[in-house]
């Protein structure tokens, strides 16, 4: 063999070497996150079951789902919708109960209710004809009965 051939052969064993190596790297990398993808994917289908989304015998169906990205993806769109809707009737029923308690910067927002003062002074009185907030707050509702 000639010396310009041996160089070709040992330049070509040095970058597959290399090329090997980065592959070897990638591999553990992928094996890595593999295994905890599948440590949190049983977590997950368990806290699905706890939070009553998912019954006993779908736990693995749903484990099967998490395992699949774009599954995964559509089982957070579906836990997304179902808290958002709890979370508008929830403040819906918040809202009920606040009716007349406080004035809300935002519109119908009670989270930043807050208490607006009527008077310059404590144990300010009203005049015969003068209705406090709450009292106006409760004729609102007795008219639309």
């Amino acid at each position: 063999m000639s010396a310009q051939l041996n160089e070709q052969v040992l330049g070509y064993i040095e970058t597959t070497g290399q090329a090997l190596g980065i592959a070897l790297k990638m591999a553990d990398a992928n094996e890595a996150q593999r295994a905890e993808s599948v440590e949190k994917v049983a977590k997950l289908a368990d806290l699905l079951k706890q939070a009553g989304l998912v019954d006993d015998h779908e736990t693995e169906k749903a484990a099967g789902q998490l395992a699949n990205p774009s599954q995964a993806l559509d089982i957070l769109q579906n836990v997304l919708t179902h808290y958002h809707g709890e979370l508008k009737q929830a403040q819906a029923k918040v809202a009920s109960v606040t009716i007349g308690c406080g004035v809300s910067d935002s519109a119908g927002d009670p989270a930043v209710a807050r208490y607006e003062k009527q008077s310059n002074y404590a144990g300010h009185r009203r005049g015969n004809d003068e209705l406090a907030p709450s009292d106006l707050a409760m004729l609102g509702l007795l008219d639309r009965r």
